[in-house]
């Protein structure tokens, strides 16, 4: 088969815009890495890099909801007997209260894993919440892993990132 000075020109400038695609590929999907900062009612700042690598569990709670104030115990001892085994427990109020109602509510209910000021939703693709309790698991990668709809104690968190 012959391949003229054209041919050979137009293979050679596919090649290169080929390449140039592929090495502009490599660099939007860096870019898709997350960046966020989910801020706690105390001040604490968690950016995507700081949770990378850790299973995050995301609890939406109200105060008039019964089953979510069952679970609240059963969330702290959870969050404090795995702080250091790389897990994350944050609440979320699904109130729309203030911050300064969502801290009053903290205090009188005892919670005492970190709770947000705002919903990080958005952030895992997770929707909007219609039933509470509920817990979103993050998986250590950022990528919404589970979700358990009701109250949860501690053995139902640990058996579902055990598999």
């Amino acid at each position: 088969m012959y391949i003229n000075k054209n041919s050979k020109l137009i293979y050679i400038l596919f090649g290169v815009v080929a390449l140039i695609a592929l090495l502009l590929g490599i660099a939007l999907q860096h870019d898709r890495e997350p960046h966020f900062h989910l801020e706690t009612l105390d001040g604490q700042t968690f950016s995507a890099q700081n949770l990378k690598g850790k299973w995050v569990f995301i609890n939406y709670w109200a105060s008039w909801c019964t089953p979510c104030l069952k679970e609240i115990p059963e969330l702290n001892e959870f969050a404090k007997n795995n702080q250091d085994n790389n897990i994350l427990v944050f609440g979320v109020n699904a109130e729309n209260a203030s911050s300064a109602q969502v801290r009053r509510l903290v205090d009188k209910l005892s919670i005492q894993f970190p709770v947000l000021n705002a919903n990080p939703a958005p952030y895992y693709n997770i929707g909007q919440v219609y039933e509470l309790p509920v817990t979103y698991i993050i998986s250590p990668k950022g990528i919404l892993y589970s979700r358990l709809v009701g109250p949860q104690t501690q053995q139902s968190l640990a058996a579902e990132i055990k598999n």
